[in-house]
């Protein structure tokens, strides 16, 4: 449920970039670099050749991976297309629009390459990874395991074929009083697959609804099995109810 902020512009959705990791409302924007920038080495492409943006010095820790993004058409820029704002959020709708750019889902051209991409030097670990299993399987397997509204504890699950399992989860909640607001992420599966994650934010208005910043979870060398995902206020001064909605997706990367 976290909105984050940002704007669409009639050339695509702004992509955030931020100098460091931390919690906030661009938590979410962060993380969705990272997955970005994990898949695209999978192409075998240049690097940092051009400047394409304006506002992207060459002395910026981004500047290579915003140029890929830009060569392959994830990124067409924010109010222009010689501008990147790096400092601006992102919202669900953009996600979707890098994703299925990404992905090459619905009338967008695929940007990965598996079958060149297992012998690309500047394929990454995980990007050799995923490219031989996006090979094997010809596609990564993922979905939506809960959309609900509360009050707390909800709970969803996903059938893994055993690999990475990357898990967003998005949410909110209130308190009477102004103070740290806290929901815990529990994962339980086979082999005694436990995994607990707590998300906290700080409202400073008392029984007003605040959005958690988005989280995600990775968890690498998962066995096939089913998982559930449970999500419970983890403080008794966090309170829940029907006008806070929570969703919990999966992108799995198969074992290759």
């Amino acid at each position: 449920m976290p909105r984050c902020g940002g704007s669409w512009t009639r050339y695509g959705p702004r992509l955030p970039c931020c100098a460091r990791w931390g919690s906030g409302d661009d938590a979410a924007a962060r993380w969705l670099g990272v997955v970005l920038v994990a898949l695209l080495a999978l192409t075998p492409m240049a690097l940092g050749a051009s400047d394409r943006f304006e506002d992207v010095p060459d002395n910026a820790f981004y500047h290579a991976d915003a140029t890929a993004l830009a060569n392959a058409n994830v990124t067409l820029g924010c109010f222009d297309t010689q501008h990147f704002c790096p400092n601006d959020t992102v919202t669900r709708g953009q996600m979707a629009a890098f994703l299925a750019r990404l992905g090459g889902l619905g009338t967008n051209p695929p940007v990965v390459n598996a079958a060149t991409a297992l012998t690309a030097t500047n394929a990454s670990q995980l990007g050799g990874v995923a490219a031989a299993a996006y090979a094997q399987k010809g596609q990564f397997k993922g979905g939506e395991v809960l959309d609900a509204t509360g009050p707390l504890p909800k709970a969803g699950s996903f059938t893994s074929t055993g690999g990475t399992l990357l898990v967003f989860v998005s949410g909110s909640a209130y308190r009477n009083v102004p103070g740290l607001l806290q929901i815990e992420l529990d994962i339980t599966g086979p082999a005694n697959v436990n995994n607990a994650t707590v998300l906290s934010v700080f409202t400073n208005e008392g029984n007003s609804h605040k959005a958690f910043p988005s989280e995600v979870e990775v968890l690498t060398n998962l066995p096939a099995g089913t998982y559930t995902f449970t999500l419970r206020a983890s403080a008794a001064t966090t309170i829940t109810d029907g006008s806070d909605r929570y969703t919990i997706s999966v992108l799995e990367i198969p074992k290759p």
